[in-house]
């Protein structure tokens, strides 16, 4: 009487990801909100005559030269990897030496510190539970109420009742 459960239906596996669209997607979103830094480029002493000059040369760099490009993407690559791997903390240092910009997104903050917090508590130590739990109290709770400002009214009301 009793019969089998159905089979569960085939997983289907989610289409390939290709990596090298989805960077220059995300350049393009980071250089028309003017999120990146510019490249550095070795510039000549300022003097009088040589302001001239300057002023060429950085209204020319405002096209992205394909070595820039390449930068930008192994920046993206490098960081990826880096949050893929479980470590928040390099991301985070990547980004804050050569997008810093992106930073004051503060729902972007909040997804990382968000992320860093369940990568600390994946580890399981006892070490990394207090991590967490700091990174919690200093890093997160103040980011969310940055990055989500309805938060500030919950928490206050909380704190009234």
């Amino acid at each position: 009487m009793d019969t089998p459960p159905p089979p569960p239906p085939p997983t289907q596996s989610p289409p390939p990801v290709n990596w090298d669209a989805l960077d220059a997607l995300v350049l393009d979103f980071a250089r028309s909100d003017r999120l990146l830094l510019p490249p550095a480029s070795p510039s000549p002493p300022s003097s009088p005559s040589s302001s001239s000059t300057t002023t060429a040369t950085s209204s020319s760099s405002s096209t992205p030269s394909p070595s820039s490009s390449y930068r930008s993407r192994l920046l993206i690559r490098h960081a990826r990897t880096a949050l893929e791997e479980g470590d928040v903390d390099a991301a985070l240092a990547l980004l804050r030496a050569h997008a810093p910009a992106a930073l004051l997104d503060h729902r972007l903050l909040f997804h990382l510190h968000k992320q860093r917090f369940v990568e600390l508590v994946r580890r399981g130590t006892e070490a990394d539970r207090e991590a967490a739990l700091d990174c919690l109290r200093t890093a997160l709770a103040p980011c969310a109420l940055d990055a989500y400002p309805c938060m500030k009214v919950v928490s206050r009301l909380a704190a009234i009742g």
